[in-house]
């Protein structure tokens, strides 16, 4: 960003002495006749106003109305200072009158002292940014907005002496300054704005919120496609394989102590490098679901309990006896 301010020594008032041949006023030798033009800061003329010459030390005042150029005559006394005020506007730059007999002046007059601010948008990208608002905020309470334009331009023209804060669609109050306004009533200001557009920022958003759905279409589709399959498991059921690590004789009691006797394993698998037991020559064999079950087993005055999980399909072996079991009375 870099901020930037050319004064402009816009009285705009090339006072310069002219003559003209009037058909209604005249200068004389105690009068001068002057011949102004009111503009507005943004250079368009006053049309069909009231404006008012004030004289510096007696505080007389001298009227006249513009026609549609914003031009007036108005005679005032030579060798004074006047300053001039349109409506609520006031412009304290004064106007010195030389003290010359027969004498017309003609120049140029803004109507109050203002800020012009010349404010220039780029994106990261270096890019000129359009259709950009800023607002320009005022200590006083004001606001003034403007558009950038397709050279990333816009022109706010600003009341003073005043602070001002100035904010985009997409940052608040990035930058404040506190301008005395001069005399000569017009300061012209440019600042130079580089940051992330409107637009910019819209696509970001986009973007992000693309990814997100994205992300959560495929979380969706993961999940959905695992339950598919745990319902596929879960419909199929699980061959259960008790296997003897005990080395002795074991009944199986599955579904718990309470329940029949499943069956008896007799052959002991005292290494895991022995191939286990299928379905053909399993001893003690079940089909089931999706679940956990419980079991007991006992063998003399050993016994043993436990769980298993089943997640549907495929085949499950539960060892007994690998580890030392509860002794019990016979």
């Amino acid at each position: 960003m870099k901020f930037s301010f050319i004064l402009c020594n816009a009285f705009v008032f090339g006072i310069a002495m002219h003559l003209f041949s009037q058909t209604n006023l005249r200068p004389s030798k105690t009068h001068a006749l002057l011949h102004l033009k009111f503009i507005n800061p943004d250079e368009t003329p006053v049309k069909g106003a009231e404006v008012s010459l004030v004289q510096l030390k007696s505080k007389e005042i001298f009227k006249a109305k513009t026609n549609e150029n914003g031009l007036v005559q108005v005679l005032v006394p030579k060798g004074e200072s006047y300053t001039t005020s349109c409506g609520a506007n006031q412009n304290k730059a004064p106007i010195s009158i030389p003290d010359r007999a027969n004498l017309q002046w003609k120049g140029t007059r803004y109507t109050h002292p203002t800020i012009k601010l010349i404010f220039e948008y780029k994106d990261l990208s270096g890019s000129l940014v359009k259709g950009e608002q800023i607002r320009v905020d005022t200590k006083s309470g004001l606001t003034f907005v403007g558009e950038t334009n397709i050279s990333g331009v816009t022109t706010i023209y600003l009341p003073g002496p005043d602070a001002y804060s100035i904010s985009s669609s997409t940052q608040e109050h990035f930058h404040d300054f506190d301008y005395p306004i001069p005399l000569n009533g017009m300061t012209t200001l440019k600042y130079y704005h580089v940051a992330k557009s409107s637009v910019q920022l819209e696509q970001e958003n986009l973007q992000l919120i693309q990814a997100q759905k994205a992300a959560e279409d495929s979380y969706r589709k993961e999940h959905e496609e695992r339950r598919i399959r745990d319902s596929i498991r879960g419909a199929t059921p699980t061959v259960v394989i008790f296997i003897n690590r005990y080395g002795k004789p074991i009944d199986i009691y599955d579904g718990g102590k309470t329940e029949g006797l499943t069956g008896q394993l007799t052959d002991y698998f005292y290494s895991i490098c022995r191939s286990r037991p299928n379905e053909k020559t399993a001893e003690v064999l079940l089909k089931k679901l999706r679940g956990t079950y419980h079991y007991y087993a006992r063998s003399g005055n050993q016994e043993w309990t436990g769980t298993y999980t089943l997640y549907g399909g495929g085949v499950h072996y539960v060892s007994v006896g690998l580890e030392k079991g509860k002794t019990v009375k016979i």
